[in-house]
């Protein structure tokens, strides 16, 4: 799946969840928000909810140099990842590096450009929230 877009602003986010069987690739300087919000999955502690931007079977390719793009949520690559140019994550990217299916866009993980990633932001794997504490009196 190809996404190629200058839509939104950080001000005014795009609202978007893609689940593809195959690769997604994204040009252009779009600001995304997740829009699959507080999903929680038995694969994940009980107090650990996820916003979900891309999940991708194969691999996550994301380009974009003509300005700062936003992105709120997670991105999960099957296989690799490849982010180039400038960007800023709230979330995070992950990769479970399943070997390399023939003809798809990213044959390794890279970073290159000026990308900023915010773990905690988009309710990351792993944001732990306080549910009780035990308070003793004398």
């Amino acid at each position: 799946m190809k996404i190629t877009s200058n839509l939104g602003t950080n001000a005014n986010r795009i609202h978007i969840t893609v689940l593809a069987t195959g690769s997604i690739e994204v040009t252009g300087t779009p600001s995304f928000e997740a829009n699959l919000t507080s999903l929680s999955t038995n694969a994940l502690p009980p107090f650990v909810t996820i916003n979900t931007i891309f999940m991708a079977v194969e691999d996550i390719k994301i380009r974009g140099d003509a300005g700062i793009p936003f992105f709120s949520g997670i991105v999960f690559a099957g296989e690799q990842f490849d982010l180039s140019g400038n960007g800023s994550f709230d979330g995070q990217v992950i990769s479970l590096s399943n070997p390399d299916v023939n003809g798809s866009p990213v044959n390794a993980n890279s970073i290159s450009g000026s990308f900023e990633l915010t773990f905690n932001g988009g309710q990351a794997v792993g944001n732990v929230r306080l549910l009780s504490w035990r308070q003793i009196k004398q």
